[in-house]
């Protein structure tokens, strides 16, 4: 265990130690006021609690399992300023270690949990007035708890897929499906715990907060797990892409590179996440035939080919080899339409590694114009005109051109 992990875990246990202790204390002043102040002290103890054990992702920000927390609370119908309460406990917790840490604190983040926690109480006050019909054989109403497992299981992701946006550019529609698809497993698990800390407080009180973190501490534990072996199984992709660069086949970094604007080149074409990711991989890898052959100067047919069948041994990249089989080939024949053959993820490696090579050459006087006009040039059979545009708007936004 390193030195930080150890702070981390340090600060972990002190924070939880101090949270309890303080929401014991809390307990014993307040328990004159009745019921309603018990069940405030009770979910900001959990929301306390799951607010410094995020869900882990590979890839985007954590998801906070506070999130489950407030959503049961509101789903028991309580007042705005009970929500606002609930959910600004756990952040005002995190921001204690935060300040014994010496990190700054984000404001913004309080102001986005009370907002939420706002939301998630007028979805159920709206459900409510609309159809309060109970589900058979429990306590809780149909409509609210629909709108409420929605607002987890697709409010999330789309708003993390907005705040995406507004930061890189990139059109909402696909990022926001790209969540929903690699981050369901975690909102469902969220959704669950909700529902059943709704479920179980009226019968168990004090016993809601187990029921509602262990589930989800359970959850979280197969979460992080999976996201570790994500970011392993990419960092071994981005090594083996350094393979070609030892040989001084390509220049240097060139399939990081080619990985990352391929990736922003399909966001911008709309493809679904399992097909961008499917594109960085092969953008990562469509060198790496030069390690099989022998000829330092092979055939792009031929070095497409090899590096197809490097991959293709790996067993789980067969959608990645078949994306680098085609990545040399034209999108379209002379007096034919453009080739189905040729997928259009092959089409973006080919294109943004084109543009790549001559761009990023070493050459002193060589600029992104150069390399964008020479796949320009290739419009005509190599090169489809939809990626080149999709190139330029990518490369407009981020201000290379």
């Amino acid at each position: 265990m390193t030195r930080r992990q150890d702070n981390r875990r340090r600060s972990a246990l002190l924070g939880l130690s101090a949270g309890g202790g303080l929401i014991g204390a809390l307990w014993w002043v307040v328990g004159g006021w009745g019921p309603g102040a018990g069940s405030i002290l009770l979910f900001a103890g959990a929301a306390a609690i799951a607010e410094l054990l995020p869900f882990e992702k590979a890839r985007g920000r954590a998801v906070p399992m506070s999130v489950a927390v407030v959503a049961a609370f509101a789903l028991l119908q309580h007042s705005p300023v009970e929500l606002a309460i609930v959910a600004g406990v756990g952040w005002v917790l995190e921001g204690l270690l935060r300040w014994r840490r010496r990190q700054k604190l984000r404001w913004a983040e309080l102001l986005s949990r009370i907002v939420g926690a706002w939301s998630l109480g007028g979805l159920t006050a709206l459900g409510h007035a609309v159809a309060p019909v109970s589900i058979p054989g429990i306590e809780l109403e149909l409509l609210p708890t629909v709108l409420v497992v929605l607002a987890i299981t697709l409010g999330l992701p789309y708003w993390e897929a907005v705040e995406s946006t507004a930061r890189t550019g990139v059109p909402v529609r696909p990022v926001f499906v790209g969540l929903v698809e690699s981050g369901w497993a975690g909102t469902v698990a969220l959704s669950a715990s909700a529902l059943l800390g709704a479920l179980v407080h009226p019968v168990l009180g004090a016993g809601t907060v187990p029921m509602i973190v262990l589930p989800l501490l359970a959850a979280r534990v197969g979460l992080a797990k999976h996201a570790l072996v994500r970011r392993t199984y990419d960092e071994t992709v981005r090594a083996m892409s350094r393979l070609p660069e030892e040989l001084g086949s390509v220049s240097r970094g060139h399939g990081v590179r080619v990985g990352q604007l391929a990736v922003a080149v399909a966001r911008e074409l709309g493809l679904a996440q399992r097909d961008v990711e499917a594109v960085e991989r092969a953008a990562h890898l469509h060198e790496v035939g030069r390690v099989r052959l022998e000829d330092r100067d092979p055939s792009e047919h031929d070095l497409a080919l090899a590096g197809a069948s490097v991959v293709h041994e790996a067993g789980s990249l067969d959608d990645v080899a078949e994306l680098i089989a085609h990545h040399r080939d034209p999108y379209r024949l002379p007096h034919q339409g453009d080739d189905p053959g040729v997928p259009i993820g092959s089409r973006i490696v080919r294109t943004v590694c084109d543009y790549d090579r001559v761009a990023s050459d070493g050459t002193p006087d060589r600029r992104p114009w150069d390399g964008l006009e020479h796949v320009s040039r290739g419009m005509a059979y190599d090169h489809d005109p939809e990626v080149i545009q999709a190139l330029t708007r990518v490369l407009t936004r981020d201000g290379i051109i």
